[in-house]
Order: structure tokens, then C-alpha cells, then sequence
């Protein structure tokens, strides 16, 4: 038996604990983050370099703290202090504004008659509202399918992390589909939200001195202000 990372608790393999980029982490306290994997294939199992201890109990921690906070399957999105929670991020949380940009991710599937599809955990709901699906079993007719539906967010400091709403092949006529397509949907307009208000913010920023001598500068070199009108200029907005 191994000790849960997290809790601390001990847990038999497979049955009770999942494998992590730097150890095991215990069925409870993926449940405890919204990400139930009781029961599901290893196949639709997230990767262990997806998540770390770490990442998970400042995660859990966040959700206990920040109750106002809204959550999207691994995001937890701060209004009031502007920030955003990654439960793949070890150890770094991220403001708005070193959001740069977002790419919803959708992989689609055709399915063929008698081939093994989900309707999600056999069929377990990670987040609740707010959460994702892992696919399991359950073979019916062809149908349409997705074998991924998720977010990713980058940051300013080159790092890239996902809101990953289904796991393994869901079907898309399902309420399970439906509902993290809807999750989905939202965390996407509101990145797209939080990136507007940052361009809004940079494009009405006062210039610096440099950026006004800058463009003084290209006007004289334009021949549009003369050498002596550079000049004044130049020293008024230098205050001198």
C-alpha cells in the first residue's frame, strides 16, 4: 500500500489511488476537486503527467477558500481578486492579465456499429455542473462522438494549461455531451472576455516619455516637424 501525496492516507493500487506525475493520489481527493474516477477504464484515465500532488492539494485548497469562485472542470475563475486557479499549475496561480490567449479543443469521432462508446463514467460526472466527463463503455449503434472536449489556456510566462471536460469517447446526443459542450462554451467566452479587457486596458495605457520622443521623432524623420521643433518638443515632454 502507498500513501495518497495529498491526504496522506494509504490506498491499494488500482482500487483506490491514481498515478501522478510525482507519486499516487488517492480517489477521495480526486473527488475532493470534482474528478471522479471510481470505476472507469484505465484507457479513459487522465495521464499522470497531467496532474502532480502538489498542483492537486493547492487546488483543493483554492475550492475551500474561494466559495464565490466559479469552477470549469479544473479552472477556478476569482472575479474579486481577478485571478485564475489551475489545477494542472504545480505551483503558480495566474491574474487576469497574464492571460493571453485560448483554443477550445473539440476531437471528433465516427463510431461504427458495435464499437465501445461512452456516456460518460459508466457513467460518472466530474465537477458536477461544472465538471467533466470520463468516458466508459457502452456499446450501442453508430453513432457521433468526441474522444476530447477541453479548453486550453496560455499565459504570459510561455506556460499552456487545459480545462478538460471529456475524457475518452462521448457520445454527442448525450445530456453528458451536451452539458460540457455548455461548460465548455462558457469558459471560452470568458477568457475571451478577460482578453478583451486587457487589449482594452493596453490600448488606452499612457504612453511613456520614450514612446512620445519615439514618435517625435519618426515626424522628424518624416520631415513632418523640424530639427529645432523636434528638439522643444523633445524637451517639454521631458519637462526640462
Amino acid at each position: 500500500m502507498k500513501a495518497c501525496l495529498v491526504c496522506g492516507k494509504k490506498s491499494t493500487a488500482f482500487f483506490g489511488r491514481h498515478k501522478v506525475s510525482d507519486g499516487f493520489v488517492c480517489h477521495k481527493c480526486f473527488k475532493d476537486i470534482g474528478i471522479n474516477i471510481v470505476g472507469v477504464p484505465i484507457k479513459n484515465l487522465p495521464g499522470e503527467n497531467e496532474f502532480s500532488s502538489s498542483g492537486i492539494a493547492r487546488y483543493r485548497q483554492n475550492l475551500s477558500e474561494r466559495s464565490n469562485a466559479e469552477q470549469f472542470a479544473g479552472f477556478l475563475m476569482d472575479d474579486t481578486t481577478s485571478m485564475i486557479y489551475a489545477l494542472q499549475s504545480p505551483d503558480k496561480d495566474y491574474s487576469y492579465s497574464e492571460l493571453l490567449a485560448y483554443e477550445p479543443i473539440e476531437t471528433p469521432e465516427n463510431v461504427s456499429k458495435n464499437h465501445s462508446i461512452s456516456h460518460g463514467i459508466a457513467g460518472a460526472v466530474i465537477g458536477g455542473a461544472a465538471g467533466a466527463v470520463v468516458g466508459a463503455a457502452s456499446g450501442q449503434n453508430s453513432y457521433s462522438a468526441v474522444s476530447e472536449l477541453s479548453v486550453m489556456a496560455s499565459f504570459s510566462d510561455g506556460k499552456a494549461y487545459k480545462a478538460q471536460f471529456i475524457y475518452g469517447s462521448t457520445k454527442t446526443n448525450t445530456p453528458e455531451y451536451r452539458k460540457a459542450k455548455e461548460q465548455a462554451t462558457a469558459l471560452s467566452l470568458k477568457l475571451e472576455g478577460i482578453i478583451n479587457a486587457n487589449k482594452a486596458k493596453q490600448s488606452t495605457a499612457p504612453s511613456s516619455d520614450a514612446d512620445e520622443i519615439r514618435k517625435l521623432k519618426q515626424l522628424a524623420d518624416d520631415g513632418i516637424l523640424t530639427e529645432d521643433e523636434f528638439e522643444a518638443k523633445k524637451r517639454q515632454v521631458l519637462g526640462i
